[in-house]
């Protein structure tokens, strides 16, 4: 309905005081679908904008809030942040122009875009508010000292030597006096630190600067304001800049490693704690043909004892096949590790069916075989099986290269390996 209002509003003062083709921008918080119709047709080359409601001061009292949390609202005493200095002052001199024009003959009115000594003046203004609200102490031992010259001065005023110039504003002395530079160079203006507009003089000096520095942002901003612990502050904001952060931020930091499992700390005979898995293909040569091959790894946890199958395919008959080879050689474990493939999974299955069976389980029961799954979406709860996977796959590439050998060959330098 707010956005409706504005539009109808909007139209009839177009009626009453005809414009020129200027562009219309109209700020709302809400709009309803079945109204935009009568919305374009009373403004159909206008701007419509969202205000959101955290920038909106309007909001407080329409959607209801109490009398303690309104007097102590920001928003509500100082109105939305900006979110730039120049748009700060560009804004301010457009109402500052507005209420001049009120006040003048239709003949000095000014119109079209502000100008530099508009955009000046207003920065002073801004400066001047924010050292009256922040220094007003020092400002009146100032005005004080002016009037009763024997007043104590007070102790900011006697570390920065500070003094109010012909149009009231704080600067700051030094002793750069007779240095060939202009006057707010020598004497800068006084701001406060951790403040508004502050934040936005820093900001605009490092995006003006090409998102330069600290050093370089702290040297720019001193030829025209002095802030106590500027450097501080400045690299505060300067952490929280998306595009420096972008740029030349720093990579993601592993955290600390967390001690080893238990498993892989006892001690016990090799393979009693076994991880397994398979690398990526291989090719052989076989009937003048390239047919692929996998490597299924078998280590041990304590000792990272190695035990190299070559299998055809990656099903669980042939992965069984070659786990039987592996116990036969190296005896049973008592604990299996893999990740969550549908090969292990199915081998899992088919050897939990397995050991079901009276005679097996009671075998495999006094050996207390089992078999255990890392997390889902953790491949690094295998770490200690991927890389030696990373090593076998380096040794063979500098054993082979690029050649194909024959199926026969390969065995013979997988069990080389």
């Amino acid at each position: 309905m707010a956005a409706l209002v504005a539009a109808r509003l909007t139209h009839f003062v177009l009626k009453a005081i005809p414009f020129d083709d200027s562009p219309i921008y109209i700020w709302s918080d809400m709009f309803v679908r079945h109204r935009t119709t009568e919305m374009n047709s009373l403004l159909p080359s206008s701007n419509w904008d969202y205000c959101p409601t955290s920038e909106n001061p309007a909001d407080l009292l329409s959607m209801g809030t109490s009398t303690e949390a309104l007097m102590s609202s920001s928003l509500w005493n100082y109105g939305p942040k900006y979110s730039s200095l120049n748009k700060l002052l560009c804004v301010s001199s457009y109402v500052i122009r507005f209420v001049g024009n009120l006040k003048a003959q239709s003949q000095q009115r000014q119109f079209g875009l502000v100008t530099a000594e508009e955009l000046h003046m207003v920065n002073l203004k801004w400066v001047k508010d924010t050292q009256q609200a922040i220094y007003w102490k020092e400002v009146n031992n100032l005005q004080l000292i002016t009037k009763q010259p024997r007043t104590p001065r007070a102790l900011l005023v006697r570390q920065l030597r500070l003094f109010l110039d012909t149009d009231g504003l704080l600067r700051c002395g030094g002793h750069i006096h007779n240095t060939p530079v202009n006057e707010t160079t020598k004497f800068p203006y006084m701001l406060p630190p951790r403040h508004s507009l502050s934040k936005l003089a820093i900001v605009d000096i490092h995006v003006r600067l090409c998102h330069s520095g600290t050093t370089k942002t702290l040297t720019d901003l001193r030829q025209s304001y002095w802030i106590p612990a500027a450097r501080q502050y400045i690299k505060s904001i300067l952490h929280h800049c998306t595009v420096c952060r972008k740029v030349s931020g720093k990579p993601y930091s592993a955290p600390d490693p967390s001690p080893l499992p238990k498993l892989r700390t006892q001690d016990v005979h090799p393979f009693i704690f076994t991880g397994v898995d398979f690398t990526g293909a291989l090719y052989v040569q076989q009937r003048r043909q390239e047919v692929k091959v996998y490597l299924c790894l078998f280590t041990c946890a304590t000792t990272r004892a190695v035990h190299l199958e070559l299998v055809q395919d990656l099903t669980a008959q042939t992965f069984l096949l070659a786990f039987r080879k592996f116990v036969a050689r190296r005896s049973l474990p008592r604990i299996m590790i893999s990740d969550n493939g549908s090969t292990y999974s199915s081998a899992a299955e088919e050897l939990h069916s397995l050991m079901q069976l009276p005679e097996v389980k009671e075998d495999l029961g006094k050996r207390g075989f089992s078999w255990r799954f890392i997390p889902k979406r953790a491949p690094w709860y295998g770490g200690f099986w991927e890389r030696l996977i990373g090593l076998t796959k380096i040794a063979i590439k500098k054993v082979l290269g690029r050649r194909h050998v024959p199926l026969s060959t390969l065995e013979t330098i997988i069990v080389e390996i």
